[in-house]
């Protein structure tokens, strides 16, 4: 059982990283195509990104509290509208404002549905099964540099509208996915109650357990994890480099002398860096502490965007992706374990949601003020601001990470 529900869930990882390539790191390349300026740009993922920002808590807590729809059903809705939303930014040729709303609305559900894949890791454990969060999400990282490799290549080649075709096809095989992951579940709790719990609840076998765990709303959320609210302040520095580098690339790299194929290499070597990281980070996790690893990685951070903005040919920028293994590779599974680790199982899928929030709010300040900064100042000075937005996160980073961890450890013997 445990092998069978580590491969769903990598599938799960799998699917939704290929769908992030297409609208995320290709998102400049095909919205300068339908005719639209790095401003505009700008706008458009930022308006999406705050869609996210402002739909992410809520849709966290419903999934949290819900009895009437569960957290795979959830799943499968936002997917539904996802595969509804890129068959229009196929039809749509032409720049529009239709076709500015289908990318927000499309760009905003991709980043809502992202804090549940990684939920699901703590919803798959209520069956006793242990799921490998970092070896799964590996695997997503794994899928995403195949098809980035090849994706720049076959956009020169045949143009944009390779990107909605691929984004529909990947959408299907995430359906399947997410329904067969649903159906395992289901059947593992039901023979860890043997029927006798849900049955006297009334509840499905998904919330089983649902009702062992203390209800928790947003505010009280917020009330009683005021530190892990200020490292996230520091997340959002770190991630601000993140977003800068996914959604500029294309402008970062073309300034060096790149084009379209090196674009879908510099990303296709990104992801392969974070594959071992990711792979092995439970060994690692057993040498060091989670917050250890979080400290370390933040600094990390600050010298791969460094190198970024001091780079002059495409070559030192491929070289700076190598910094990817002890940067995003090694903070993502640590600041999940990390949540995982402090929150209970009612906080779950929010302290999950509020983590993917303050990354969409870098997202939505690096789109907004990185189109503005290119058009007025060009890709340097656009990672200059980066490198020390992103110093200021990383100390953030290393000054809370401790008093987080002793904050929750002094709330819970209380």
């Amino acid at each position: 059982m445990e092998k069978r529900f580590n491969l769903q869930y990598a599938g799960i990882h799998g699917t939704y990283w290929l769908y992030y390539g297409v609208i995320c790191s290709f998102a400049s390349v095909f919205l300068l195509d339908r005719g639209y300026s790095n401003t505009e740009i700008g706008i458009i993922l930022a308006v999406g990104s705050i869609f996210a920002v402002l739909l992410q808590p809520i849709m966290g807590d419903l999934a949290d509290r819900s009895r009437r729809i569960s957290f795979f059903g959830f799943m499968e809705m936002m997917t539904a509208l996802l595969m509804v939303l890129t068959v229009f930014l196929l039809v749509l040729q032409k720049k529009s404002g239709l076709l500015m709303f289908v990318y927000v609305m499309a760009f905003g559900w991709m980043n809502i549905v992202q804090p549940f894949c990684n939920a699901m890791n703590r919803k798959l454990s209520e069956t006793g099964v242990y799921v490998n969060f970092g070896a799964c999400r590996a695997i997503g990282s794994l899928t995403y540099s195949i098809m980035c490799f090849f994706l720049g290549s076959l956009v020169e080649k045949f143009g944009v509208n390779v990107l909605p075709v691929t984004g529909e096809v990947v959408l299907i095989l995430f359906m399947t996915a997410i329904v067969i992951v649903a159906k395992s579940f289901r059947r593992a709790m039901a023979e860890k109650f043997d029927g006798t719990k849900s049955a006297a609840s009334g509840s499905s076998v998904e919330n089983a357990a649902a009702g062992d765990e203390e209800e928790i709303n947003l505010p009280m959320f917020v009330k009683r994890n005021k530190m892990f609210l200020v490292l996230c302040f520091g997340v959002l520095g770190l991630y601000y480099t993140n977003s800068v580098l996914n959604t500029y690339m294309a402008q970062i790299a073309e300034s060096v002398g790149g084009d379209n194929g090196d674009i879908g290499r510099i990303f296709s070597i990104l992801a392969l860096m974070e594959i071992p990281t990711m792979m092995f980070f439970d060994r690692i996790n057993k040498r060091f502490r989670t917050r250890t690893l979080m400290k370390f990685s933040a600094v990390a951070f600050v010298f791969w965007i460094l190198i970024c903005f001091l780079a002059e040919n495409v070559m030192t920028l491929i070289l700076a992706q190598f910094i990817q293994p002890f940067s995003f590779a090694l903070f993502l599974p640590s600041i999940v374990r990390f949540i995982d680790d402090i929150m209970s199982k009612g906080e779950a899928v929010k302290g999950q949601t509020m983590f993917t929030t303050t990354t969409t709010m870098a997202a939505v300040f690096a789109s907004l003020i990185g189109g503005v900064i290119l058009d007025a100042a060009g890709p340097k000075m656009l990672t200059l601001t980066a490198t020390c937005v992103t110093a200021v996160g990383a100390a953030v980073v290393v000054f809370s990470a401790d008093r987080v961890k002793g904050h929750k450890q002094e709330r819970t013997r209380r």
